[in-house]
């Protein structure tokens, strides 16, 4: 489905909070070292290759280079480190 300009998400913000995910979820499992294993949270992690048996350094680990991948994704595509988006700070518009 293509969006016209009004309704087009903005990438890099949506890019961005993905990747903030990511980096929270390895934070909590470096705290307290649960790997979730609920039915949603395995089909989620099974993007990263990460299960229940993983560990949870490992589980960790492969959150945040997705989230670094993420990054690095959006610094590529960035216009000399300047990102194509400008919000109206009221609205949230671009």
């Amino acid at each position: 489905m293509e969006l016209d300009e009004q309704h087009r998400p903005s990438l890099v913000v949506c890019t961005c909070g993905f990747a903030q995910l990511y980096y929270e979820l390895a934070t909590a499992i470096n705290k307290w070292h649960p790997v979730p294993t609920d039915p949603l949270a395995t089909a989620f992690l099974s993007q990263i290759n990460v299960s229940s048996t993983s560990t949870a350094a490992d589980a960790a680990s492969a959150l945040q280079a997705a989230g670094d991948k993420m990054l690095q994704a959006v610094l590529y595509h960035s216009n000399r480190y300047e990102l194509s988006e400008q919000f109206d700070q009221s609205s949230g518009d671009e």
